[in-house]
């Protein structure tokens, strides 16, 4: 035992009506204060504003204990000391309870209180220690809501509290700044209107209102084999073309890869769907249950139970427009067709023929002429083919109200057929 502590312990011993304040006062200028040693003592005496008679050594080991359980307040502790003391333990010291100070943050391994007091025992003859063991007893107090109040004040929080919520703190700042620093993942969220982002391989992702996006930061993401991104809300991507490192949108059940197109996709919860525009991609469940590859104007969705597609058909394509006609009189076609074919066309010696319009593409050769005139529901016709010429029979038109925009003289004057 140090010099500083023999005194101490007589102060202590001899003063008992000594405050917290007046000890730290009369050890101020003391050239051997130790400081931690003091706050242990005096620690161990201010347990409790009720507490008043103390037994020194049953008290280091009982605070030892208590000062590690953060769900009980000083009075609680306290009270808990007492309860446990046995009656007819020895040295006793009475000194008057000094206002809560802060809780000790070490305790000297060696050597312990009740080591230094039975050292303070031997060496001051028994100054200050009594031989009867006596325990002033604490009133009952009534509890409220299953809570113990202090006299007089309002209840606390324990010592141990405090530092487990500080922890909590900590634990809390540290734990936002390893995401904030260490987490391998960008986000981004649209949270007013359409945002337009660009990932690290430039490829193009608009995302709608409310929709929000997560990667891998730049220098992971140019890295990976795989571009993979995740996806909630809808979204459409412009992808950058990279066969060596296929591009994967993901949900929670679902993904699409491709190499590089242009499609849609929306994902909320189990369910997503994606459309794709422009080039190929393979919407697949991520269990491999099942995938569809789909073309340009393709759909697919699925929510964990049902797996549709939607395949895109194209509209037929609209009729060719009809050949361009001439409305021409039969007799004036007779005439005509003599003067142009006058080698592979021969009209029979009695042939028929009337003065109807007939609608008919002059542009044809005298084959293709003959076989629309022999279709043409309007048009009575009968000719035929030997030693590769044609002999025009009959040629009749019905009167079905059309009028004439071509006639034999407009073909001598050179009057073009309509193209």
């Amino acid at each position: 035992m140090n010099s500083f502590e023999e005194r101490l312990l007589n102060y202590l011993s001899t003063q008992e009506d000594s405050s917290e304040q007046e000890v730290r006062q009369h050890f101020r200028d003391d050239p051997e204060l130790d400081e931690g040693l003091l706050k242990e003592y005096l620690a161990i005496i201010s347990l409790s504003s009720n507490l008043r008679v103390y037994r020194q050594a049953d008290l280091q080991d009982a605070w030892n204990k208590i000062v590690q359980d953060t769900d009980l307040a000083e009075e609680e502790a306290a009270e808990k000391i007492i309860a446990d003391l046995e009656p007819g333990r020895q040295r006793v010291v009475t000194l008057k309870p000094t206002p809560e100070i802060p809780a000790i943050s070490e305790t000297p391994a060696t050597p312990t209180a009740s080591e230094r007091i039975e050292a303070q025992e031997t060496s001051t003859n028994g100054v200050g220690l009594h031989k009867e063991s006596v325990v002033k007893p604490i009133a009952p107090k009534q509890h409220v809501n299953g809570v113990a109040p202090s006299e007089g004040k309002e209840p606390r929080v324990s010592r141990g509290n405090w530092w487990a919520l500080a922890a909590s703190m900590l634990l809390a700042i540290g734990t936002a700044v390893f995401f904030l620093t260490r987490a391998p993942y960008e986000e981004t969220a649209a949270l007013t209107d359409a945002t337009v982002i660009y990932l690290p391989d430039n490829t193009k992702v608009t995302l709608a209102k409310g929709a929000s996006i997560k990667f891998l930061k730049p220098a992971k993401f140019e890295k990976s084999r795989v571009r993979e991104v995740f996806v909630k809300g809808d979204a459409i991507f412009d992808v950058v073309s990279d066969p060596a490192r296929p591009f994967l949108v993901k949900s929670d059940l679902t993904q699409v890869q491709v190499l590089g197109t242009v499609f849609k996709f929306s994902a909320e919860g189990d369910f997503s769907a994606a459309e794709n525009i422009e080039g190929q991609v393979d919407y697949q469940v991520l269990d491999g249950s099942n995938n569809a590859v789909l073309d340009p104007g393709d759909k697919a969705s699925y929510d964990g139970k049902a797996f549709l597609v939607e395949r895109f058909e194209l509209p037929p394509p609209p009729p060719p427009p009809p050949p361009p006609a001439n409305h021409v009189v039969a007799a004036d076609l007779v005439d005509i067709l003599s003067e142009k074919y006058p080698i592979s066309l021969e009209m029979a010696p009695y042939m028929p023929y009337n003065y109807e319009v007939i609608s008919l593409n002059m542009n044809e050769e005298l084959k293709g002429l003959f076989a629309g005139l022999a279709e043409n529901k309007d048009v009575e016709i009968d000719f035929s083919f030997r030693n590769g010429r044609y002999r025009l029979n009959k040629l009749m038109g019905k009167d079905i109200g059309l009028r004439s925009d071509y006639n034999y003289f407009d073909f001598v004057d050179g009057k073009p057929f309509k193209k």
